[in-house]
């Protein structure tokens, strides 16, 4: 089972099965304290930024500034761990990054980093993802396990297991709508 807060993208299905989502992503932009809000990606024209070559986010950044030449964010390309991007920001030598909300907690609550983050708009995590949901992902010939592991998410939703563990862990209902 791949486990990594995969979203959903064509190209990858045709190579993985997906289960069904086990969280809603709530993608927030991050930025130092005291420094100018980053609320929209037009506010990040012309800032730094730090990301992962091939990721969701550098992809929509990337997509971005080919739309938008005149208003462009600068990318600085690296294989760094998300903790390294975080804190480049609170030292000041990257404008801001874009984590996942339960991500930016969880680092905050080990590194009380001088940071701040603001909730990405629905129209800008539209273009990082198509849908803002996460999903386990498994090899094409697994049907039968992602099967089992379907029904298990749908009882975990269906007995509020899963609104629970985000309430705790992430401080927020991230549980996936009943429809999806």
């Amino acid at each position: 089972i791949g486990v990594n807060n995969f979203s959903y993208n064509e190209e990858r299905a045709k190579s993985y099965l997906y289960s069904y989502p086990y969280d809603k992503i709530g993608y927030v932009f991050v930025t130092k304290k005291g420094a100018p809000e980053v609320k929209t990606f037009a506010d990040a024209a012309g800032k730094s930024f730090e990301g992962q070559s091939g990721v969701s986010v550098t992809t929509a950044i990337e997509s971005w500034n080919e739309k938008n030449p005149d208003k462009a964010i600068n990318i600085t390309y690296s294989d760094a761990d998300t903790s390294v991007f975080l804190q480049h920001v609170a030292d000041g030598s990257q404008d801001f990054t874009i984590i996942d909300l339960a991500m930016y907690n969880s680092y905050m609550e080990e590194y009380n980093y001088d940071i701040v983050a603001n909730q990405i708009s629905d129209d800008d995590a539209k273009a990082i993802a198509d849908n803002s949901y996460a999903y386990y992902i498994f090899p094409k010939d697994q049907e039968e396990l992602r099967d089992k592991v379907d029904e298990q998410l749908k009882e975990l939703k269906k007995d509020g297991t899963l609104t629970e563990l985000s309430q705790k862990y992430f401080g927020q209902d991230t549980a996936p709508e009943d429809d999806q």
